[in-house]
């Protein structure tokens, strides 16, 4: 019985969705040495660059004929394919940090803003971690179910520029026999305006 309480342990605490600097830690600036202010203005919508291995996606062009999801898209922070996620059109996105610990942020198209909100947020290993994570499970989990979760965290890259970085993590199993799961640790870099 010791053996089987210790096993699901391990199970729940390795399938956590984790954050990995591996492939843009020379470009990261931590926040602690330039403060969260720094974060503060104007940023494009869509990414004009992508820190990972998908060997075409590295170049600006490539991107722009993505359809690639927006700051907004991905501040939101839903699980794929079974949240939906509310996309809208617009150019820009506003971000300005406030001391309390509260990211206010303005969608702007045609120098008009169409949306305002906010959300939480605390600095943490020289990153900004929002504080809308999510953890949700359905079922038993590793019996017959599974479980998924996301988290967020911003940065600045050394042009300036804003870095997101999204880990998202879905696991389960049948009867612990037949294990299910993705893991997906992605970083982008959005040009700031001004």
């Amino acid at each position: 019985m010791k053996n089987i309480r210790l096993i699901l342990l391990l199970f729940i605490f390795t399938n956590c969705a984790s954050y990995s600097r591996k492939e843009f830690k020379n470009e990261l600036v931590k926040i602690g040495r330039i403060g969260y202010s720094s974060l503060n203005g104007k940023y494009e919508s869509k990414p004009f660059r992508y820190f990972g291995e998908q060997s075409n996606w590295n170049t600006e062009d490539s991107l722009k004929t993505k359809n690639l999801l927006g700051v907004y898209e991905r501040i939101q922070n839903k699980a794929p394919y079974y949240d939906k996620t509310e996309i809208l059109d617009y150019e820009f996105i506003k971000l300005n940090f406030k001391p309390n610990g509260k990211l206010l942020y303005e969608l702007i198209l045609n120098d008009s803003v169409i949306k305002k909100d906010s959300v939480n947020y605390k600095v943490n290993n020289g990153m900004i971690k929002l504080k809308n994570s999510f953890y949700k499970c359905e079922g038993v989990p590793f019996l017959l179910g599974g479980c998924r979760n996301g988290r967020i965290r911003l940065g600045i890259s050394k042009n300036n520029n804003l870095i997101l970085n999204k880990s998202y993590d879905q696991y389960g199993a049948l009867l612990i026999i037949i294990g299910a799961g993705l893991n997906n640790n992605s970083t982008y870099e959005y040009r700031k305006i001004e």
